[in-house]
């Protein structure tokens, strides 16, 4: 009966907890899970434990509560790490008794992931969205305080009496207000999504074009492997606000390999879609890293950077109407996709 049922389902001795029967269905997952190329035969003779990383303040304290209370105990999340990435089951064990006593388990497991991920997804968009907000209504105080400040230093140069040494701590001033100007710039561009005057841009030759401005930015020793679809059709977009996403992910690449690695640049058409995508040998992204990598102010730089640069990648990629995620290559390294509508003939 339980090998029709399309949800994963394991039968398990109430004592050892180990597996005495499942069905198809969770031999397909589990499979999935530890990355096997077909569904495993058997999960007989199996502890929970294999699969589940966190089995002992997850999984087993479920099975226990259901062993001692002989009620059904439920999970709505449980995390299952795979090779693909996170996965999320929702879980309930069922005790099974013969004269009271309690002698298997019935464990169902039902795969949330995508549910999890668009809930998530959800509040991301959310908290980007509130944080555009402030980050726009911040850029224009500190604009308006900067246009004080840079009439009051006009005044002062005008002075005839000001010194050598005073004119040369107005150029300090001068300095640290274009610095500030670029700063309210980048948050401006966040904030709006960037250039409201967009045209048809030909992707490949704006990755071609940045390439050749990064030449010496990236140095000898990253090496560049460039895959472009030759038959790439337009996108709706300003090639500076290309440029600039380009530009900072492979700066962001070069500083996570510390000057020494390799480069990977793809375009392709997917669908209704233009694909860049930038790939990297470094040491990846971290899990703690990834869920904030696009928030303003955030860096993992420490001591430099603006913590900018990825959120005005977000900004212009959601103005264009695409999309962008980061992850983690198969093989190591981080790995940024961008995808955005192609025009339409």
């Amino acid at each position: 009966m339980i090998e029709s049922l399309p949800f994963a389902l394991l039968v398990c001795d109430a004592r050892t907890l180990t597996i005495v029967e499942h069905n198809a269905a969770a031999s397909a997952f589990f499979g999935e899970v530890l990355a096997s190329s077909r569904p495993l035969r058997s999960l007989v003779g199996h502890g929970a434990s294999d699969f589940f990383p966190d089995f002992a303040e997850t999984l087993e304290p479920l099975q226990r509560r259901a062993v001692e209370t002989r009620e059904t105990c439920c999970a709505d999340e449980l995390r299952v790490p795979s090779p693909g990435g996170e996965r999320f089951v929702a879980v309930t064990v069922q005790p099974m008794g013969v004269d009271e006593a309690v002698m298997y388990l019935m464990v169902s497991l039902l795969e949330v992931t995508q549910k999890v991920a668009g809930r998530e997804r959800q509040q991301y968009l959310q908290r980007m969205e509130s944080v555009g907000t402030l980050a726009g209504g911040l850029a224009h105080d500190v604009n308006n305080m900067l246009f004080a400040i840079v009439g009051h230093a006009y005044l002062l140069r005008a002075r005839n009496e000001m010194t050598p040494e005073a004119l040369g701590e107005l150029d300090q001033i001068d300095a640290a207000i274009t610095r500030a100007r670029a700063l309210t710039a980048k948050l401006l561009t966040f904030a709006r999504g960037g250039c409201p005057e967009r045209g048809p841009v030909q992707v490949n030759e704006t990755v071609m074009e940045t390439l050749r401005l990064l030449s010496g930015s990236l140095g000898t020793n990253v090496i560049l492997d460039v895959s472009l679809d030759p038959d790439l059709p337009l996108i709706l977009a300003d090639s500076g606000g290309l440029q600039q996403i380009l530009m900072n992910f492979c700066v962001n690449a070069r500083d996570a390999m510390e000057g020494r690695g390799r480069l990977w640049i793809r375009t392709a058409q997917e669908g209704s879609s233009v694909l860049l995508e930038v790939r990297d040998s470094g040491p990846g992204i971290p899990e703690t890293v990834r869920s904030r990598i696009f928030e303003p102010f955030f860096t993992t730089k420490r001591g430099q950077g603006t913590g900018l640069g990825l959120s005005v990648v977000y900004g212009l990629v959601k103005n264009y109407g695409g999309s962008v995620t980061a992850d983690n290559a198969r093989g190591g390294g981080a790995r940024f996709t961008v995808r955005l509508p192609a025009l339409q003939d």
